[in-house]
């Protein structure tokens, strides 16, 4: 079975994705000397400019974590950020109207694992009123971080997601990471 994880913070646990039922994962880095492709996070001053970053390798692929409306309204309507990273420190300014933009733009909502279950359920009730694509990430720094397929599917399952949500959104939407290229 073909999976990604959408992110793993340190190169050397790509070896141990196999072991876990992933076929690859993107690693958090600036540049692409680990894999083919890599992924990198904007933060709060780096937002406004991605551009240096994006002219140094054309195989990353960016996300953004913004922390206020500005900076959420810039990520979405620029092109070349492929998602918008939500956490227990942001989830606030997502509403409704955000969420209409994001919508409208199809950007990549990512999840992070190690968030709230208040985060994950608001999330979930997202998939179900909006059509854009949601990814759950493991943001592992270490072996035992990384969520296995069966448990991260077991995990929505439990904060309300139907079985085929789930699985649609574990298995088929991180694919979308690729199709923003």
């Amino acid at each position: 079975m073909l999976a990604i994880e959408p992110c793993i913070m340190k190169p050397d646990l790509q070896s141990y994705l196999n072991v876990l039922g992933y076929s690859s994962g993107l690693v958090e880095a600036k540049t692409s000397s680990y894999s083919k492709f890599t992924r990198y996070t904007l933060h709060k001053g780096e937002i406004k400019n991605f551009r240096n970053i994006m002219q140094k390798n054309r195989n990353t692929i960016l996300f953004s974590k913004p922390y206020d409306i500005e900076t959420l309204r810039f990520s979405v309507l620029t092109s070349e950020i492929s998602g918008i990273t939500v956490d227990d420190s942001n989830i606030k300014i997502f509403r409704k109207a955000m969420l209409n933009l994001i919508n409208y733009n199809k950007k990549i909502v990512e999840i992070s694992l190690k968030s709230s279950s208040f985060v994950i359920s608001r999330a979930i009730s997202w998939g179900y009123k909006w059509s854009f694509p949601l990814i759950f990430s493991s943001f592992a720094q270490e072996f035992n971080e990384i969520w296995p397929l069966v448990s991260k599917i077991n995990y929505l399952i439990v904060h309300g997601a139907s079985q085929v949500q789930a699985y649609k959104w574990v298995l088929n939407d991180p694919f979308k990471l690729f199709s923003n290229e």
